[in-house]
């Protein structure tokens, strides 16, 4: 009886420390995702796909206090997305994959941009979960509509936040990673001679 006693106490102990991760949501405030651009958006139409697994994609990063976090970048990164492409090109077009030729077609669609997300975060505190620092690294592949490579695009998004603005929006840093990593992706797409006609 001791023994199973001793057992069932170190299960317990090592589930704990292992734990569950905290979930956020790290969705940028799109209303935010403002153009600053000095030239005209790109005369073109482009296409992006993100995969249906890339959606459904959980990551897990640490938080505080030896905890974790958990949230689906490209799920909430996707607005944002859309919305930094039609800040910089005349229209855009949600694509089931790469080569979906009928929606390349019918839209006329020039680009195609490939998304790539990697993230991290972290916190000093041995007392709450919340990230007080989260990255943001996001690249974007570049094809014209045949597939055929033109340029790629990365930047690092970097956000902070404190307890006192993080004790209502856990996530705060990492939205305001996401934010500034779209804002940069933005503003290098705008100015992308590659891209114009």
């Amino acid at each position: 009886m001791m023994y199973f006693t001793k057992v069932a106490t170190v299960f317990s102990i090592a589930t704990a420390l292992v734990g569950c991760a905290h979930p956020i949501v790290v969705s940028p405030d799109v209303a935010k995702i403002e153009t600053t651009a000095k030239v005209a958006p790109h005369k073109a139409v482009v296409g992006y796909f993100i995969s249906d697994e890339q959606r459904a994609r959980e990551v897990i990063t640490p938080g505080g206090g030896g905890d974790r976090v958990s949230y689906f970048p490209y799920r909430d990164m996707e607005t944002g997305l859309y919305k930094v492409l039609g800040n910089t090109f005349t229209d855009v077009v949600r694509l089931k994959s790469s080569t979906d030729k009928d929606a390349i077609t019918q839209n006329n669609v020039g680009y195609i941009i490939t998304p790539q997300v990697t993230t991290n975060s972290q916190s000093p505190s041995p007392f709450t979960w919340p990230p007080t620092q989260f990255t943001v690294d996001l690249s974007a592949n570049i094809t014209d509509n045949v597939g055929k490579p033109i340029v790629t695009k990365t930047v690092q998004g970097v956000g902070r936040a404190e307890f006192e603005e993080f004790k209502s929006d856990f996530g705060l840093s990492g939205k305001r990673a996401m934010q500034d990593a779209l804002q940069k992706l933005q503003e290098l797409l705008s100015d992308a001679k590659a891209l114009s006609n």
